[in-house]
């Protein structure tokens, strides 16, 4: 029994709509995010930790998961850091863009010149 209900729990997992909160986190990484989690991109992101774990279980003190979990985690720490640099390297020619400059700002947000406060004055 309790290899069923293990097993049960990885193919929910693996489908947006193999359990209720699956749907509300689509909807929260939408809402959230703009993130739109379709049903092929929910499988696609859950088959590879969903299958390695219905094929070889947690393995050994749980190894297997662990090592699949550091394999995900370095591959999101590359993305960000060339996310990084490609916004870097894209924004790196913008220090003074065409027309910077040249547009006065609105009267409402110029400076106002005010004559200096009297710190002895009180009340005044």
């Amino acid at each position: 029994m309790k290899a069923v209900y293990q097993c049960d729990v990885i193919a929910c997992a693996m489908f947006l709509t193999g359990q209720a909160s699956n749907v509300i986190i689509a909807k929260f990484a939408l809402s959230t995010g703009g993130v739109e989690l379709s049903y092929a991109t929910w499988f696609i992101g859950g088959v590879v930790p969903g299958v390695a774990s219905l094929l070889v279980g947690a393995g050994p003190n749980a190894l297997v998961l662990e090592g699949i979990v550091a394999i995900l985690a370095v591959a999101s720490i590359i993305t960000v850091i060339q996310r990084f640099v490609y916004v870097y390297q894209t924004a790196d020619g913008l220090e003074n863009p065409p027309g910077a400059g040249t547009v006065q700002p609105p009267a409402s947000a110029r400076p106002v010149e005010r004559a200096p406060l009297d710190t002895l004055a009180k009340g005044r």
